[in-house]
């Protein structure tokens, strides 16, 4: 690949855009070789050195970012036991971390695939309730709290939850009716399944 399209990362990134013709400082360069590696999903490299970042510059002006990466480069590789313990090192070490709410939904997202539905509705719920009304963020919570509560057995409260993500972000309607449908047939009543999938709605 060419540098520009290696560094599309730092580009697309506010913090790192036009950094890349500059003079770094170790932090700035760390994170720069970083987002290269991200960007052609190079993640044990980019992880070390991430790893720099948080070791050699504690409470530095890139640390917080660092920490977010660490956690999307773990879950990229599919180790959810470690994508959940960095972001539990975001939400619980660092109260105004500026990625606690991203870390608290791949918490949750992460405690589901590891079958802890209890633990990943806390997440989503309190993912819920630190976002600010608008926010689509929104909508990923109460998407989590639906996928958490069809694996706790609660389908009604599944149903509901999957409504409220559709209608906060329309972009999640189509999904909503494929997951409110799965629940219907779950129940056994393949009528109403069918109703949802045909675009009969999402209310039940």
């Amino acid at each position: 690949r060419g540098s520009g399209e290696s560094f599309r990362a730092i580009r697309e990134d506010p913090a790192l855009s036009g950094q890349a013709a500059g003079s770094f400082g170790l932090d700035r360069a760390l994170m720069a070789e970083a987002a290269v590696a991200m960007d052609v999903e190079s993640y044990p490299a980019a992880l070390a050195s991430l790893g720099q970042v948080i070791r050699r510059f504690p409470g530095g002006e890139w640390t917080a970012r660092a920490q977010w990466w660490s956690a999307v480069c773990w879950y990229r590789l599919g180790q959810d036991r470690e994508t959940l313990a960095e972001c539990v090192r975001i939400i619980d070490k660092a109260p105004n971390h500026p990625f606690r709410l991203s870390a608290l939904g791949l918490r949750g997202t992460c405690e589901l695939r590891l079958g802890h539905p209890e633990a990943a509705r806390s997440a989503f719920l309190q993912m819920e309730r630190e976002t600010g009304v608008g926010d689509r963020m929104l909508a990923w919570a109460a998407a989590g709290q639906g996928e958490a509560a069809a694996a706790l057995g609660d389908r009604k409260g599944a149903r509901a939850s999957w409504g409220r993500a559709a209608a906060l972000d329309p972009r999640l309607a189509s999904l909503a009716m494929e997951r409110a449908g799965e629940l219907w047939l779950a129940d056994g009543d393949l009528d109403r399944a069918m109703a949802v999938w045909g675009g009969g709605g999402l209310a039940g």
